[in-house]
């Protein structure tokens, strides 16, 4: 696949599909898929029309890959600018780029272990007996590797972009828990094996990968389209998260490969996803009320360290830095206070220090060059 990263994007569409799509490749070039990784993974990203309700065409041989429409048909459809491809042309395009599984790409990705947790979580909603938890998420894991379902991936394209009922025909689940498991399925879970499965080391989160909506918990309106507001993307925290499990044996938590992709290239939320925090309690069933997020947060032991990773915006020295403050990083420990107040100004400090030694020789740079009115640093806030 590198060797294709390198050529020219037209010559390697000419020569997998032929003199026919001389003018697909810089169209893909305008929409932002603009080398063969990029092109692999918007092929291997469901989409799904029954949520977003795309006018992809009624014409079955077009627009269907691995059982339903995909992100690159879907972008295509929407600029207008080139028809879907043809499922023959997705495939013989998946293979040249390297195949359809993205979960491959993924390092310290287990997808084992992960079927596993989704399994486990949403047994919860089976039995409140531990001893019953368990029985069913065998069960529940056994259908799925049955059904030869054995990735985080193949099991969230079924659930997404396969034909009403897909999941469920293949696991033998009832449709309800299909429709979980492909919610469950939109979080990657990154990590050593044991302690993804057994929830140890601490869990680093980045909820705000990608496009969002977010629910407006004072809206007071029954209107749908005034329930949400769009919450944007908060750079490198899916690559903070991961990186922070990887250098301390811990379990990243952050949006799949899939949505990734797909809020990249459309720039727009996934109607079927909500910010996970920010979630009204509207609902009386309680399995309902809690995000996926949540459900697989709470599969981790009590006391278990969980780390929130999220952005920040610049300060500016002028207004800006008068509301956020000068620091280049904020320090939150208020869950951790609501507990144990002594802990909290041990791990405060503790964290303040050390960021500090981690960007001096930044921040000096920074401050030589007049870019802070006062010296920058680290601000612990809440």
């Amino acid at each position: 696949m590198g060797s294709y990263q390198r050529d020219d994007f037209l010559a390697f569409i000419q020569r997998v599909l032929g003199k026919d799509y001389t003018r697909l490749a810089p169209v893909l070039k305008t929409l932002d898929v603009t080398n063969a990784r990029q092109l692999r993974h918007a092929i291997a990203a469901p989409y799904d029309p029954r949520v977003e309700g795309a006018n992809l065409g009624t014409r079955p041989e077009f627009h269907h890959h691995l059982g339903g429409p995909c992100v690159l048909n879907a972008l295509l459809a929407k600029s207008g600018r080139h028809p879907p491809l043809p499922t023959a042309a997705l495939r013989d395009l998946a293979a040249a780029t390297g195949g359809d599984d993205v979960d491959a790409d993924v390092e310290d990705m287990h997808p084992a272990a992960s079927i596993a947790v989704y399994a486990s979580t949403l047994a919860e909603r089976r039995a409140t007996s531990a001893e019953l938890r368990g029985v069913h998420a065998r069960d529940i894991a056994e259908r799925l590797h049955k059904s030869k379902l054995s990735s985080p991936h193949a099991l969230r394209r079924l659930a997404l972009s396969g034909s009403d009922g897909a999941l469920s025909d293949a696991s033998r689940l009832p449709e309800p828990e299909c429709v979980d498991l492909g919610e469950l399925a939109s979080i990657e879970l990154r990590g050593d094996p044991d302690a993804v499965l057994r929830g140890e080391g601490t869990a680093f989160t980045a909820p705000h990968g990608v496009f969002l909506r977010r629910e407006k918990l004072d809206a007071g309106t029954d209107f749908e389209d005034n329930k949400f507001e769009t919450h944007h993307p908060e750079g490198w925290t899916t690559f903070l998260a991961c990186a922070f499990a990887k250098a301390t044996g811990g379990v990243a938590m952050t949006w799949c490969e899939s949505e990734r992709t797909r809020s990249r290239l459309f720039r727009a939320p996934n109607p079927a996803l909500t910010d996970p925090n920010c979630v009204s309690a509207i609902s009386t069933n309680e399995w309902e009320r809690k995000s996926p997020w949540t459900r697989l947060l709470a599969r981790r032991p009590v006391g278990s360290a969980h780390v929130d990773v999220h952005g920040r915006r610049d300060p500016d020295g002028g207004d800006v830095s008068a509301e956020i403050g000068d620091g280049d990083c904020d320090v939150g420990v208020g869950a951790l206070e609501a507990v144990n107040v002594e802990l909290a100004d041990s791990l405060r400090t503790a964290l303040a220090d050390g960021l500090d030694r981690c960007l001096a020789r930044w921040r000096r740079r920074r401050e030589a060059r007049g870019e802070f009115d006062s010296p920058a640093g680290v601000r612990s806030v809440w």
